[in-house]
């Protein structure tokens, strides 16, 4: 289980943050870069930034750039509609099919609320 990588992005408009866990929940790295707000950017470049944040966590944490993540949250800033949260979610098995088995995207306001709640919140 501990082989297994879990993934958390925490996307702002002016500064997001990935953290990578192992199947033990251990933090294995973390990397901070600019904001992913897809209506400020547009949606490719947020999931460049994404990428690139993944990437640079990967490097942090001795984990091969070949390494699939199991799944990925991502709360992000600005991402409170449905088709556009697919959209992006598409374009992540389109043009990085190897980065991430799954992922689940929410706004940046039901993250936090998850993460804190006793019981989380269903997606």
């Amino acid at each position: 289980m501990s082989n297994i990588i879990f993934g958390g992005v925490e996307g702002g408009a002016s500064v997001s943050t990935v953290i990578l866990y192992n199947g033990k929940g251990q933090c294995l790295a973390q990397s901070s870069g600019l904001g992913t707000n897809h209506w400020i950017i547009g949606l490719d470049e947020t999931r460049k930034r994404i990428v690139n944040l993944v990437e640079d966590a990967k490097k942090k944490a001795n984990i091969s750039e070949d390494t699939k993540i199991r799944c990925m949250c991502l709360s992000l800033s600005g991402a409170e509609h449905d088709e556009t949260n697919k959209e992006l979610k598409e374009s992540f098995f389109r043009e990085h099919p190897n980065l991430c088995e799954q992922y689940v995207i929410c706004c940046d306001t039901v993250g936090p609320i998850a993460a804190a709640h006793e019981d989380g919140i269903s997606f």
